[in-house]
């Protein structure tokens, strides 16, 4: 066109039309589009505004789409399905479903829908119900239905856990001929999230009957429907013969392992994920600990907790959470209070998970001035403690006899005498009455109080 200008020739609305339509950024189709019928007298077309609003749609300008749709109403220019396709396409890549369907809607009194239309709105997120409607709408209107339609289905029953209607959608499917690699791999990703592993199982099965070879997408939804229930062999299994291993598989795999208690598994498989380049993350070094933990292995979790920093995978709460259980679990409690205080190396802030595990692990070792440190860390870090982990301070005080430290420590949290000696008669295995525990529990407490004022 620019040569078209220098030589004086004046460019008419299909050579505009072709420049925007030849790939043009959203922004300089709107430029093109202001100031065509200004500077070089053209009036749009039909054809023009389509053009605009695919550009605006391809640069994820939605906004634009529907304000260029809007003045080429305001024009007199009637839209054509291409035009509204476009638009509801750049409202559903946004996830503004419902400005799709207001606009799908709008389509029907002017146009008529086609296939690129259903598909559109499907691909807005609308829920699954809509997406059924839409299938059935179809079906009956006599359209052509095709694969992508009946994906976009599957995989919206799938995202809100209705993996049995999704199943009926690929069997829809099915019967038109229309299932392919996509629609499987969704239906088993449905499955897997509607915890249905024999589904998941059942449908791999079938793509081999139907002669489609599953790619790495569709054995990690299969992994990911085994994982839950620690089915751990046939992750392996489906692990090793896929053509391409990634870190959602031996996530999955290893989490598997973590489920079913077979933690060696799950460390072969993190040295493994290592060797081939792998690379891991945080997720899957936590279910590895984990697996550890359940076998009591505290030394092995406390190495991969230090080879994470190693790799540069920054720890979270998690993993500290499952190294101080491995440690609690095996009886090392000095090492899991140690980890405790300098927890602060690997992660910022310990949650209320952690400082309960802690004053867990206090009270099994009678660490008492551990365990009112961390109640402490409750309020130092606004955390809202519970009445477990007062309990659970306050039995570690009374076992070591701290009754004085236990009362200063708890007027914040408003434990009354009667409640300490609750738990003090718990701790004696309930051999006194209630009633002998806190009178013994008071003359003790003014014992220690006359011995403290006198020193």
């Amino acid at each position: 066109m620019m040569e078209m200008l220098l030589e004086q020739v004046p460019p008419d609305v299909i050579t505009v039309n072709s420049v925007i339509s030849c790939g043009a950024h959203w922004t300089v189709a709107l430029d093109m589009l202001s100031t065509m019928s200004v500077k070089m007298g053209i009036q749009a077309d039909v054809v023009t505004y389509g053009s605009v609003i695919s550009s605006c749609e391809r640069g994820e300008a939605w906004r634009m789409a529907l304000q260029t749709l809007a003045l080429m109403q305001g024009e007199g220019v009637k839209p054509n399905v291409i035009s509204y396709n476009s638009t509801i396409n750049a409202v559903a890549d946004a996830s503004q479903w419902l400005k799709a369907l207001e606009l799908f809607e709008e389509m029907g009194s002017t146009c008529r829908r086609d296939v690129i239309s259903f598909s559109a709105l499907m691909a807005a997120e609308g829920g699954w119900c809509l997406a059924v409607q839409l299938l059935e709408q179809m079906a009956s209107n006599s359209m052509q239905m095709n694969s992508v339609v009946f994906n976009r289905g599957i995989s919206a029953c799938g995202r809100w856990g209705r993996w049995e209607t999704a199943l009926e959608l690929l069997s829809w499917a099915q019967e038109q001929r229309c299932a392919d690699l996509v629609g499987y791999s969704s239906a088993i990703a449905a499955c897997a999230i509607g915890r249905s592993w024999t589904s998941a199982l059942a449908l791999l099965e079938a793509m081999t009957l139907a002669d489609l070879q599953p790619n790495e997408i569709t054995l990690n939804a299969v992994i990911s429907a085994l994982e839950p229930f620690g089915l751990w062999t046939l992750a392996l299994q489906i692990l090793t013969n896929m053509p391409k291993q990634t870190v959602a598989s031996f996530g999955s795999a290893i989490s598997a392992c973590d489920k079913a208690g077979e933690w060696e598994v799950a460390l072969q498989l993190l040295m493994k994920m290592l060797q081939v380049r792998v690379e891991a993350n945080v997720i899957t070094f936590n279910s590895s600990i984990s697996a550890c933990a359940q076998g009591s292995q505290w030394r092995v979790s406390l190495a991969i907790l230090s080879l994470m920093c190693a790799v540069g995978v920054l720890p979270d709460t998690v993993s500290v959470n499952s190294a101080i259980s491995a440690c609690a679990q095996s009886g090392s409690l000095q090492i899991a209070v140690k980890l405790l205080t300098c927890m602060s190396q690997f992660i910022t802030s310990p949650n209320t998970i952690t400082l309960n595990s802690a004053m867990n692990v206090c009270e099994k070792g009678i660490f008492w001035q551990a365990s009112l440190q961390f109640l402490a860390e409750f309020r130092q870090r606004r955390l809202e403690s519970t009445i477990i982990s007062t309990h659970t301070a306050a039995s570690t005080c009374i076992k070591a006899r701290r009754w004085q430290h236990a009362l200063e420590s708890f007027d914040f949290i408003d434990v009354t005498l009667q409640s300490l000696a609750v738990i003090a008669w718990e701790v004696s295995d309930k051999t006194l009455p209630l009633c002998s525990a806190l009178e013994d529990m008071q003359v003790q407490m003014f014992q220690d109080l006359r011995c403290k004022r006198s020193c």
